[in-house]
This record gives structure tokens, sequence and C-alpha cells, in this order.
């Protein structure tokens, strides 16, 4: 009798220690404060996963296998566009919708699917998609289906609810003090709308008329697929070009390359129209300068990239700040690199002869710019089903712009960067590659 009791108990224990494997759970996860440059939101992320690239962070210890939490901004997609560029991710006909939920800064749109993960079994995907101010946010949460009860209570719903936008107002990057300073701000790039008109802007109180000097000089740098070619791509180039105002535009007079000065940089440069503006806390000072930014792309003799940066600085009648730039954007997919950098800049004011001539042409060229509009604003003639599809299964990362001509006017659904919407979209410059000029011979 003792030996079937003992063979009893010991099943028993068998029994339930493989019960306890099979139930084993993930522990709940801890939450901590971040606030992203990249895509302009802040709030609460997992604290002990790593982020592998921005926005994209990931846990691998698991007790079912790995989990991955993405929390992002698109800008100019729409709610439909943004579920149908997920559900194609995940070989989906559509991602199924399970209701919406409040939050104090956004209302989201909620969905759920499974999903079967190759080598890793069914997989949970809960998403929670918001509009706001021209931007999608979208807060991805990938687990193994046995965990993701746990992950969805202890990562998703709080994440969710954590997000707010970035408070880009009142100014606390790129402050009158900083571009006086001279030195570079700690961290990386900023959000690219820092380098434009915020709060209470107001018009130039100055006018903008003589040569900019940029010298040569070394910029931060940070790759994501791989490393600089060689030290020269990190080398701003030394540059003098003339620019004007003209109303709120600030003018450059080359719009074609400009050649490096220098002899350290791998790189040319093209200047494009930007924009000049007052803010109150410039003024309150005891030197009041305005602001101006402008884009511009850098470009080589030897292959047909094209990085898209933008350039800030303060300036008065007799003098202008130090200068910062950054460059967050491409048309090279083997070369994914953002370039930063703030450094002493000259402006020798003087008379432009043509000046006259030039802001003609000027106004011309600025007339003559295709109206752009919100892809959004397609929606009310094309069904929104059709409009999803329009990127298909393209990685943003690898997407400059997207949009349609239609009836002469431009819908955009953005002009993508890795700090936030690129704030001179027509004037974004585009490598011409092979298949580029194909397509053109057969549009044209």
């Amino acid at each position: 009798m003792r030996k079937y009791l003992l063979l009893i108990t010991l099943l028993f224990l068998l029994l339930s220690a493989g019960c306890q494997q099979a139930i084993e759970m993930p522990k709940p996860v801890d939450l901590m404060p971040f606030s992203s440059q990249a895509t302009g939101l802040t709030g609460l992320v997992p604290e002990a996963w790593n982020e592998t690239d921005i926005g994209r962070y990931m846990f691998e210890d698991g007790p079912s296998g790995p989990a991955t939490l993405v929390v992002q901004s698109e800008p100019g997609m729409t709610i439909a566009h943004a579920a149908g560029y997920v559900a194609d991710l995940f070989g989906l006909a559509e991602m199924p919708e399970s209701g919406r939920y409040e939050t104090d800064a956004f209302t989201w749109y909620l969905y759920n699917a499974e999903v079967q993960e190759p080598g890793q079994g069914p997989a949970a995907v809960n998403m929670a998609l918001a509009q706001s101010g021209g931007n999608i946010y979208a807060v991805v949460l990938q687990s193994p289906l046995a965990d993701a009860s746990v992950y969805h209570a202890s990562v998703f719903i709080p994440v969710v609810d954590s997000l707010e936008p970035l408070p880009f107002e009142p100014r606390d990057r790129l402050t009158y003090g900083e571009l006086l300073a001279g030195e570079l701000p700690d961290g990386g790039p900023v959000n690219n709308a820092y380098l434009m008109p915020l709060g209470n802007a107001a018009p130039a109180k100055h006018s903008f008329e003589g040569a900019l000097t940029i010298p040569e000089f070394k910029m931060a740098s940070e790759t994501h697929n791989g490393g600089l070619p060689d030290s020269s791509h990190a080398f701003f180039p030394a540059v003098t070009v003339d620019f004007f105002t003209f109303e709120d535009f600030l003018v450059p007079v080359e719009w074609d390359i400009v050649p490096d000065n220098g002899d350290k940089s791998f790189w040319h440069i093209i200047f494009s129209p930007g924009k000049v503006w007052s803010e109150p806390a410039d003024l309150d000072q005891s030197r009041p300068m305005s602001r101006a930014s402008f884009p511009f792309t850098l470009v080589s003799d030897d292959s047909n990239e094209a990085h898209n940066g933008v350039a800030t600085f303060l300036y008065d009648d007799v003098g202008i700040s130090s200068l910062y730039l950054q460059v967050p954007q491409e048309t090279a997919a083997w070369h994914h690199t953002d370039f930063w950098g703030q450094t002493p800049a000259t402006y020798e004011k003087r008379f432009l002869q043509e000046r006259s001539q030039l802001a003609s042409q000027a106004a011309g060229e600025l007339c003559e710019l295709f109206p752009i509009r919100p892809w959004s604003e397609l929606e009310e003639t094309v069904p929104p089903s059709l409009l999803a599809t329009f990127t298909g299964r393209n990685d943003l990362k690898d997407v400059s712009a997207t949009g349609l001509v239609w009836d002469g006017t431009i819908y955009l659904q953005g002009c993508y960067t890795r700090y936030g919407n690129y704030p001179y979209c027509q004037y974004m410059r585009h490598g011409v590659m092979s298949v580029t000029k194909s397509m053109g011979a057969a549009i044209a």
C-alpha cells in the first residue's frame, strides 16, 4: 500500500511541476519615463526592454519567446492607411478593429489580431492608432499568445495611457542662449519643429541681405546601417552664399549646386528658400534678434545620394549667432546617417545690386510651385480602402515622400525624416537613380 501511495505522490508532484511550467507567465513590467525628439512623444516605455531602433523596444527573455513594442509617429498618413500598412506587414487582409480608447491627449482606435510567427508559434498583435496635428501616432505590441494578457495589461495599456505630444511651446531647444553660446547642445538631433516658428511667432524685425559664410567643420553623426564610408562624410562643406529677405522668405541667390571651398568634405550643397520670423523671447533681450531657417541638400560628385537638412540661426542688422544644422533624411538606402552640428558663421551685410530682379524671380518661382494639400483631403473623393494600399509593403524608413498629383494639386502623405516631418517638403531633393530615369521617360 505504501508503495502505491509513494507512486501516486510522485506522479502528483510531477504533474504539478508540469502544470506550473505550462502556465508560467511573464512578470509585470516596470515602466520608465521617456521623451523622444524623433517621434515627438513623451510618456512611458518598458524599463528593461532594449531600444533596438528609434521607437522600437524588444524583450528577449519572456517565458514563451520575445516581445516587441513599437511607438512611432508618421506624418501625413490617415488611420485607414496606417491600419492597412500594418495589416500588410503581418500578411493580413485587414487589422480587426476592437473599439476606441480615450486618453487625456488622444482618441485611440484599437485593433487586435492573432498571427503565426515562423519558428515561434502563435502571437498576439495589439495596436492603437491616433491622429492629431497632421500626424499618425502608433503603438504596436507583438507578443507570444501565451503571454499576451500580461503584456497587454502591464505594457500596452499603460503606454497608450501615458503618451502625449512633446510640448514644443515654450521653446526649450535651440534657444536664444544656446544659439549665441556657440556650443552644440547635449544629445542628438532635435525634432524638426524646433527649426521652425514656435509659440507666438511674428514677422521678422530685421532684414537680411548679404553673404552668409559657413566654415568647414566636423559634424556629429550617427549611422543606422553601418559606419561612415570615410571621415570626409562627416565634414560640412565650406561655403559662402548670398541671401536676401523677400516678404517672410529667406532666399538664396544661388539655387544650383554650390561647390565645397574646403579640402576635407565629401559634400557640395544646394540651398533652397527658407523663412524669417521673430519670437518674443528673442526680442526680450539686450540684443533683440530675429530668427531664420533654410533647407539645404548635401550632394556629391561620386554618387547620386541626396541628404536633406535644415539650418537655423538668429540675426539682426549687424550680425548673426552661431548656426545650428541637422541632416535627418536621405535618398540613399545604403547610407542612413543623421548629421548635426553647431558652428560659428559670419554675415557680411551688403547691398545686392540685382536685388529687384532676384526678388521678381523668386516671386515667380514661388508662385509656380504646385499647391500642397494634406493626404486626408483625398478621402473626400477616393475610397479610403484604395488609399490604404498606396505605399504597399514598403518600409517607410526607405521612403522620402509619398503623394499624388490630382487636378494640379499635390496631395502629400508626408516628407519623412527620423526627427519629424521635413518642414520644407517642397524643397526636399531626391537622388536620381536608374529606375527614376525610367519612370520619368514613361510618364513624360
